[in-house]
């Protein structure tokens, strides 16, 4: 898969690029988050890196394999450096294992372009009592992942939002 390897000490390793979308709905602050099938729960936009791909390259590839959109037309990244490093250990239901994380996090804005997005699965906002929750207004779950993220940049909402 692309993204994983083993370390020496055999431990799985992936790595990721994830979207940082943010806006705020009356008072409620509110993140991005699609529908993964795999998981069966809303998580941020974003996926693994390919091998000779940087992870900016990457979050620019899952946002227009994911949502359709097109850098500069449809959206802009924050920064060409992301806003976060993520490194951390958990286990992979999928791969069944214990799995090293790393991810990079990129602030991106929506254009007025993006407004109608084309995408085969459900995109939805979630406030953060939704994620803490970890259950969407509509039923569905979301992913512990989308929650230790936030927590891990204590909420972060991107300036304008």
């Amino acid at each position: 898969m692309p993204g994983t390897k083993t370390e020496n000490n055999g431990l799985r390793v992936s790595e990721g690029a994830l979207a940082l979308i943010t806006c705020r709905f009356g008072n409620d602050d509110c993140w991005f988050a699609r529908w993964n099938r795999h998981w069966a729960k809303y998580s941020f936009v974003g996926g693994h890196r390919h091998d000779n791909e940087s992870f900016r390259d990457c979050i620019v590839r899952e946002l227009e394999e994911e949502l359709a959109l097109r850098s500069g037309d449809d959206y802009r990244l924050v920064d060409s450096e992301p806003i976060a490093r993520l490194s951390y250990e958990a286990w992979s239901r999928s791969a069944r294992c214990d799995t090293l994380y790393r991810m990079e996090l990129f602030g991106v804005v929506l254009n007025g372009n993006a407004a109608g997005l084309s995408t085969k699965r459900p995109v939805r906002w979630l406030t953060r009592a939704e994620i803490e929750a970890l259950q969407a207004g509509d039923g569905r779950q979301v992913s512990e992942t989308m929650r230790r993220i936030l927590e891990q940049i204590h909420w972060r909402v991107l300036p304008g939002a």
